[in-house]
């Protein structure tokens, strides 16, 4: 059953659950709201529901499942981060393109099922640090990822340079000015970088070098 509590003023930073399993939904709930730090403000069992109810319930982070009916829980985060929430998706499945669809999307927070509660506490109280937060399940996975098909998520110095820039505002031809390239050059990182992860325009890639840590030293 989906239930959304009506907005009022406090201290705690505002949760919002979107999880179809009642059960597992449930002790969410209990979990998160044994912390004083944290109101759960809202706890559905579909995208559809907490699209109905984002504005009214006004969270700081909503914690998705990533396998919802109607809209799996990759798009919702989208659409969450969009309105500027946080997000932490819950996944089930390791599955090389889940992940890399995440990072790709600058997901806040991953974390899987098959780990403890808490880590999706920590999750929360990471990215409210503005902090990303995986798992220790979702970062081996991302490893092996990694590990297995070393173009899908490494970027060359170079690669990771202009993504920076790119993320910072510059245009191609301001960042072949201050690297010494040309332009030609830098759409070519710019572009195999973007192939690498998945990425097909500037404000996602913006999240991801904000996950990443890229823009922390400009």
């Amino acid at each position: 059953m989906a239930v959304a509590l009506p907005f009022r003023q406090s201290v705690a930073r505002r949760v919002v659950i979107v999880e179809d399993q009642t059960v597992l939904r449930e002790l969410l709930v209990e979990v998160l709201s044994s912390d004083s730090r944290y109101e759960v403000v809202g706890a559905f069992e579909s995208a559809a529901a907490l699209l109905r109810a984002l504005r009214s319930t006004a969270p700081d982070v909503v914690i998705v499942d990533y396998a919802l009916p109607g809209m799996n829980g990759l798009e919702l985060a989208k659409r969450v981060m969009a309105g500027g929430a946080k997000a932490v998706l819950l996944t089930a499945h390791d599955h090389p393109d889940l992940l890399r669809d995440a990072v790709a999307c600058a997901i806040h927070g991953v974390v899987s099922k098959s780990g403890p509660l808490r880590t999706v506490k920590e999750a929360v109280e990471s990215v409210l640090e503005g902090k990303p937060y995986r798992c220790h399940r979702t970062e081996a996975a991302l490893r092996e990822v990694e590990t297995s098909n070393p173009e899908s998520l490494s970027l060359t110095a170079r690669e990771q340079e202009i993504v920076r820039l790119v993320a910072s505002g510059l245009t191609s031809k301001q960042i072949g000015q201050r690297l010494g390239l040309s332009n030609k050059t830098v759409v070519n990182h710019r572009t195999n970088a973007m192939r690498k992860l998945g990425i097909h325009d500037v404000v996602t890639l913006t999240r991801y070098a904000l996950a990443r840590g890229l823009l922390s030293n400009p």
